[in-house]
């Protein structure tokens, strides 16, 4: 009987053990309520750039698109956290819009200087996000992200894609607690660009398209040179063409009167005759925003038996795109 009593005093001291556990592990338990945050009216954005058809790779501005969508809570009063996942690239200094295996630089600021990027939580520091306070009943709060793509970027023809998350947090980043995420895809299309200028100036104005050699008095051997500067982001071919068929003609009316003259480019001849385009000069992939540089060397010919008087010729240079 004595072991009995024993045996019931320690059963009977275990069971109060267990309860008591049990009990603190269901009060460690409670949550506070959620407010209900929601992230709303948040779109896709296609990069639209200067004249609305996406990145354009020799433009020296940079320009933007602005991210709004809006936050809210369904119940009761809250301050909330807005994070920006980095992207594909994995990492929030480098964002990249990608197509195929070509990458084109972006990122996303929380204002439009672009002096603070947009990060996510746990990395984030207060400049890296947008914070506000959400209500429930009253008008949800509405937040922008800046979308900067840099300029000069010479990448390929394409349209280049990234996705992110967007995630918003209940509280401060001191005690943040997930409540939603909503993903937003980052778009930018790439036209095929080719450009040139000539004389010495580098200058792509595609107002500036008249260059005028002045070669003065005609003597047989005399060189002028004119550099032709071609930039591109899909490989190009130029052509040229002669209207008198590579020949100066004498302007006086009735006058046929011509001197031939020999043209190099780049070290090689190039026969004009024929008053048909001839190819003078190819690139191929992508040039850097100065361009190739081609050098035309015009030398004169036979002048002996050509009257006095003023001579010209008129070339005609054209650019084709590879894309």
């Amino acid at each position: 009987m004595p072991l009995r009593g024993k045996t019931s005093f320690l059963n009977w001291g275990l069971w109060l053990m267990v309860t008591q556990l049990l009990c603190l592990v269901a009060a460690g338990a409670h949550a506070a309520p959620s407010c209900g945050l929601k992230i709303a009216d948040l779109s896709n954005t296609h990069f639209l750039g200067k004249s609305g058809l996406g990145y354009e790779v020799f433009d020296r501005t940079q320009y933007i698109e602005v991210i709004n969508f809006t936050v809210e809570a369904a119940r009761g009063t809250c301050p909330f956290v807005i994070g920006f996942s980095a992207g594909s690239s994995n990492a929030f200094d480098d964002r990249q819009l990608t197509a195929g295996g070509s990458m084109l630089h972006y990122q996303l600021f929380r204002d439009a200087a672009g002096t603070q990027i947009l990060e996510d939580i746990p990395l984030a520091s207060e400049s890296g996000v947008l914070t506000g306070v959400a209500s429930a009943g009253a008008p949800p709060q509405t937040l922008h992200a800046v979308f900067a793509i840099p300029s000069l970027q010479v990448v390929p023809p394409g349209n280049y894609t990234d996705r992110i998350v967007v995630s918003a947090y209940e509280g401060t980043l001191a005690d943040p607690v997930l409540r939603d995420q909503e993903k937003l895809t980052l778009s930018a299309s790439v036209q095929s660009t080719t450009e040139f200028c000539l004389g010495d100036a580098v200058n792509f104005d595609p107002t500036y398209r008249t260059t005028c050699v002045e070669i003065g008095e005609l003597e047989a051997g005399k060189v002028e040179t004119v550099r032709l500067r071609a930039r591109s982001n899909a490989g190009y071919t130029i052509t040229l063409t002669s209207q008198n068929g590579g020949a100066l003609q004498n302007l006086a009316p009735g006058d046929s009167s011509r001197i031939p003259y020999v043209l190099d480019v780049d070290g090689r001849t190039a026969s004009l005759a024929g008053k048909k385009p001839v190819d003078i000069a190819n690139g191929y992939g992508l040039t850097s925003p100065l361009g190739d540089e081609h050098l035309l060397r015009f030398t004169i010919g036979d002048t002996r038996d050509a009257s006095s008087g003023q001579y010209e010729d008129t070339i005609e240079v054209t650019m084709y795109s590879h894309h």
